[in-house]
């Protein structure tokens, strides 16, 4: 049997109460995503670190928006039963700076439902301090990408 072994930073996340999602996207190369519920929000988390800084030495607008799309599409995906969901559209505001090292924070939640369609929030925090917000419009998938198409 393999044994993980675990870093510090996986250590104190655990001890706080957080759990690791496994990912199969390009996020598990930036670091792993952590979840924690919180009511009908999500909290999706991700520590920040050196590879994500921009020339000016703070974490790039494109890595957080990025992490926006994909924490909203997270709740997304939960109220969709599993099923993916598309980006259609989606807006980020910056409101403050992240700092390598920083534990950025998504609290995101499906805000309402119109057929296939599925619009979403995010309020992004670092400690107490809000960093940014985003919304979002899905396109609820009713099958997996990988499902053969009917017909």
């Amino acid at each position: 049997m393999e044994t993980a072994v675990k870093t510090a930073p996986e250590e104190r996340m655990e001890a706080l109460g957080w759990k690791r999602r496994k990912e199969a996207s390009f996020f598990e190369g930036l670091g792993p995503l952590w979840m924690r519920p919180h009511g009908g929000w999500r909290r999706v988390a991700l520590l920040t670190d050196e590879r994500m800084l921009n020339l000016g030495g703070l974490v790039h607008g494109g890595v957080l928006a990025a992490f926006a799309d994909h924490s909203m599409g997270i709740a997304v995906q939960e109220f969709n039963r599993g099923f993916p969901q598309l980006t259609v559209q989606m807006s980020v505001s910056f409101t403050g700076t992240v700092h390598a090292g920083d534990l950025i924070e998504a609290w995101c939640k499906v805000e309402h439902t119109g057929g296939s369609t599925a619009f979403a929030s995010g309020v992004f925090k670092v400690g107490e301090g809000v960093v940014g917000q985003s919304s979002g419009v899905f396109k609820m998938l009713k099958r997996k990408p990988t499902d053969p198409a009917p017909g």
